[in-house]
C-alpha cells in the first residue's frame, strides 16, 4: 500500500553540525475504553499531540470544542481504519475536545497551551527555510531556500534519531531548490527531514501513514 503524507509541521533551530536536537515535545494520548489518556495536560506552542487508537478500542473520534481565537479546529476519526491523528497547536490558551459519539459518557479531553517552545519559526529565521510542498501518495516533495553559498546536507531521520537516508550533500549557491524523495518503502510513522548548512539547521517533522 502506498504511503501518504498525513500531516506535518515546521520547526527550526540552530545546532552544531550533525546534531539533532529540538525543544518541541510530543504528547501521546491513548484512546481506549471510552477515555482519552491523559485527559488533561499542559504543553507549549508548537509541541505535537498524537491521538493513538488502541486495539479493540472501539469507534471514536477527536473533535475540537471550545478553543482559543485563531486556533485551527480539528475533527478526525480514531478507529481501526484511522489509528493516529496528529495536531500541532500554535496559539496559547485552553483547548477542549471530545469524542462526539461518546461525549455524553464522559469521553472528553482538555489541554492547555502555555506559550512557545522556544523554537524559531522557519519563516522568521532569516537564514534558510525548509517546507513541504503538496502531499503525494508515494513521494515526499520539499522546497528549501538558502541566502548564502554554502555546503548543504539534507537527511531523513526516524523519530528516535536514526538516519534513514541522506537525500542530498553538495555545495550550492544562493537560491531556492526543490527535492523529491520516494517514501513508498518506508514504514508508517514520524520522521524528521533535516536541512543542514555550515551555520544552521532547519528541520521539519513529517508523518507518513
Amino acid at each position: 500500500m502506498k504511503k501518504k503524507i498525513y500531516s506535518f509541521c515546521i520547526v527550526a533551530f540552530i545546532a552544531a553540525a550533525g546534531s539533532i536536537n529540538s525543544n518541541a515535545a510530543i504528547v501521546n494520548v491513548n484512546v481506549r475504553n471510552f477515555e482519552f489518556i491523559p485527559s488533561d495536560f499542559t504543553i507549549a506552542a508548537n509541541d505535537t499531540i498524537i491521538w493513538i487508537w488502541e486495539n479493540n478500542g472501539g469507534n471514536h473520534n477527536t473533535t475540537s470544542g471550545t478553543i482559543p481565537v485563531g486556533a485551527t479546529p480539528w475533527g478526525a476519526p480514531i478507529n481501526s481504519n484511522s489509528t493516529v491523528f496528529l495536531y500541532v497547536p500554535v496559539i496559547a490558551g485552553s483547548y477542549n475536545y471530545s469524542c462526539t459519539f461518546h461525549a455524553s459518557m464522559g469521553m472528553t479531553g482538555h489541554f492547555t497551551v502555555a506559550g512557545s517552545s522556544g523554537i524559531a519559526d522557519v519563516s522568521k529565521s532569516g537564514s534558510l527555510h525548509l517546507t513541504a510542498v503538496s502531499p503525494a501518495t508515494s513521494v515526499l516533495k520539499f522546497q528549501y531556500g538558502i541566502l548564502n553559498n554554502t555546503k548543504v546536507n539534507i537527511h531523513l531521520f526516524d523519530i528516535i534519531g536514526n538516519k534513514v537516508q541522506t537525500l542530498f550533500s553538495a555545495s550550492q549557491n544562493t537560491g531556492t531548490y526543490d527535492g523529491v524523495f520516494d517514501v513508498q518503502m518506508l514504514h508508517s510513522g514520524i520522521y524528521m527531514l533535516v536541512l543542514e548548512t555550515e551555520t544552521a539547521v532547519v528541520s521539519q517533522r513529517v508523518v507518513l501513514q
